[in-house]
């Protein structure tokens, strides 16, 4: 019997640090708290162990301090002889006092830290999105098919254009094609992380201060602006091994065609997939540039554009913080951008300023880098 799939086997690498959210976070004063500027996050599950262990008067005290009006496991360590330290998963120092909750990183029931499949794919599906594009043979027919009107709500503008590329129903659609594994990684490669985020103004750029006081800060001032902090895979974390399947079947057979266009062929995947990320990537210098930001326009000159890949290695952007552009693919035409601008009325300025902000990690004190970058080198390649 002739093979009918082709099996990728990947490990993924992060560049920067890379950020899937499990949907839980990290409260303050039950996880976490701030003493001086220095944010102990504390393992909950080792805390619990140890206190249903204890002494019905260390309980009672430990609940008597999560009543106070404002609890601390610090003082509540104090009080009963316990060292901090045996519970500290991690300390970060951080600009603000004013964080209420940390972003945790998705992991397996056995905690181990994943990137999950579905996030793979949908960084895959963006790339495939401008290969599909390129093969419409009337361009006016996305714009018949882009939104009209606010009747349509912006979570579904892009629906009919993805049909049209893709196929009309999930059972019928080109990504039955492609089946992505989890990515799991070491435990230790999880940190915290603290992140800010920067918009585009007249004078070049500043940083968002949320909330009653809403305003812009300006470089000088970042360590006042708001601040997220968040759980993520730290910049050249390894994955395990995980797999990439394209099912030849399901590709190549004019029965199970879902539209008029093709997916490319196994040997054109990876690189289609990297010159899509090359071209944000350099989109995304150019917007640093144009703002005089020079140290993230150097990031992406040295860590990116100038980089020496590997044999078979690709670059991908995933999860959280890429932003509209790497959501999207970025593939509007300047006409329709400002079309569906107009319409759910996204932004401020020309098309050209849109979208305007970024987040950006802190490091060194000053938020220049970029989350969510990571190579995909393909080991091995067999057919079953």
């Amino acid at each position: 019997m002739n093979s009918t799939k082709i099996v990728f086997d990947c490990r993924l690498k992060t560049l920067t640090p890379v950020h899937v959210g499990s949907g839980k976070n990290y409260l303050r004063n039950a996880d976490f708290e701030i003493f001086q500027n220095l944010l102990t996050v504390y393992d909950s599950h080792r805390l619990q162990k140890k206190i249903e262990q204890a002494d019905p008067s260390i309980k009672d005290a430990y609940f008597k301090e999560l009543q106070t009006e404002r609890p601390s496991l610090y003082k509540f360590f104090r009080r009963v002889g316990w060292q901090s330290n045996e519970f500290v998963r991690y300390r970060l120092p951080v600009d603000s006092i004013n964080i209420n909750e940390i972003k945790s990183q998705l992991r397996s029931g056995l905690g181990v830290p994943l990137i999950p499949g579905s996030s793979i794919k949908g960084a895959l599906r963006t790339a495939l999105w401008g290969y599909l594009l390129e093969q419409a043979p009337d361009a006016r027919q996305i714009d018949r098919l882009l939104p009209q009107s606010r009747e349509v709500r912006d979570k579904y503008a892009a629906q009919k254009v993805e049909k049209y590329l893709f196929g009309d129903h999930p059972q019928n659609d080109w990504l039955r094609a492609l089946q992505v594994e989890d990515a799991a990684f070491e435990k230790e490669e999880l940190a915290l992380f603290q992140v800010k985020i920067l918009t585009r103004t007249r004078q070049g750029y500043a940083f968002k201060l949320l909330g009653k006081e809403r305003k812009n800060l300006s470089r000088e001032r970042a360590r006042q602006a708001t601040s997220i902090v968040l759980e993520a895979l730290g910049a050249d974390a390894l994955s395990q091994t995980t797999r990439v399947v394209l099912d030849r079947f399901l590709l190549e057979h004019e029965k199970f065609k879902p539209t008029p266009f093709s997916l490319p062929s196994a040997d054109e995947f990876w690189p289609r997939v990297h010159a899509h990320f090359l071209k944000l990537a350099e989109g995304e210098k150019d917007f640093f540039e144009e703002m005089e930001f020079r140290e993230v326009k150097r990031f992406y000159e040295r860590s990116i554009l100038e980089r020496k890949f590997a044999e078979n290695e690709y670059l991908v952007r995933l999860s959280w913080g890429g932003g509209w552009r790497f959501m999207t693919g970025d593939w509007l035409t300047p006409a329709q951008k400002e079309m569906v601008r107009s319409i759910y009325n996204l932004g401020k300025g020309e098309a050209e300023d849109f979208p305007k902000t970024r987040r950006l990690v802190v490091q060194n004190d000053l938020p220049s880098v970029p989350p969510g970058w990571a190579t995909i080198t393909v080991k091995a390649v067999r057919a079953v």
